[in-house]
């Protein structure tokens, strides 16, 4: 049986929910936990990111996550995703015109 690449989840506080993340984007995995990781697919070659297996332990993760943290989950995971889209994590931040 493949091993599964899906980092382990060692508890459900926001930190935790940080390391994750983290883990996910330094093995290139990191999707938006909005999304459904069975649907999930490389641009290049439109083939799925990950097993049927590893979208299932994705999505229960996420599934664990939200519950425990609620909205606080998605300002935990935006600046690991909009960074890792090469993107400033707040761009107001960055505004010199204020």
């Amino acid at each position: 049986m493949p091993k599964s690449r899906i980092p382990e989840l060692k508890g459900t506080t926001e930190q935790d929910a940080q390391e994750w993340f983290l883990a996910m984007r330094d093995a290139e995995l990191l999707f938006d936990p909005n999304d459904d990781a069975t649907e999930i697919v490389h641009r290049e070659s439109n083939e799925p990111l990950f097993t049927h297996l590893e979208a299932t332990e994705a999505n229960a993760i996420v599934d664990r996550l939200s519950h425990s943290l609620g909205d606080k989950l998605d300002a935990v995971v935006y600046p690991i995703y909009m960074e890792a889209l090469g993107q400033p994590p707040y761009p107001e931040d960055d505004d010199d015109s204020v």
